[in-house]
């Protein structure tokens, strides 16, 4: 995976704000994402599934019914990659894999019963560190909060080729 950034917009920015608030900002970043991997691995941890078959179900748990190639790109993981996790999951009896009835050369894959009951498991953590989160914010942190990171993920994902 290849990151295009423009440094020409990043020397404008870092001269803006500076560089100690550049550095500074990064650190900051670096240690929310150490310590969001940490809750999550810790999270994933008590059940028998790695992080990423984890993210799997609740990609196909948030999506509902989907077929194979939208689920691996919302992963971004490799076909290879991607074939071997979902036959994991599907011997775990947690997704089942069909044909799609509109066309034969795609699956689709969904959660089984017991999936869906990790998926809404795993999910609740979610919204419990979410609402730890928000419980430090008034509600105009929380608004601006929200936009930052709205703002942050559309344009990481442009960043990516």
């Amino acid at each position: 995976m290849k990151i295009k950034l423009n440094s020409i917009k990043l020397l404008e920015v870092q001269t803006k704000i500076g560089w100690y608030v550049l550095e500074e900002m990064a650190h900051i970043i670096l240690e929310f994402y150490d310590k969001l991997s940490l809750w999550e691995h810790e999270i994933v941890h008590e059940s028998d599934l790695s992080l990423p078959q984890m993210h799997a179900l609740e990609v196909i748990g948030f999506y509902g019914n989907a077929k194979a190639k939208e689920i691996s790109g919302k992963l971004g993981v490799t076909t290879g990659t991607f074939t071997v996790m979902m036959n994991t999951l599907e011997k775990k009896d947690l997704i089942i894999k069909k044909t799609n009835p509109e066309d034969n050369r795609s699956i689709i894959i969904s959660l089984t019963e017991k999936g869906n009951e990790i998926y809404k498991e795993h999910h609740k953590y979610h919204h419990e560190l979410i609402l730890d989160i928000c419980s430090k914010c008034n509600d105009e942190e929380l608004s601006n909060l929200r936009n930052i990171l709205t703002k942050i993920t559309k344009s990481f994902w442009r960043n990516i080729i």
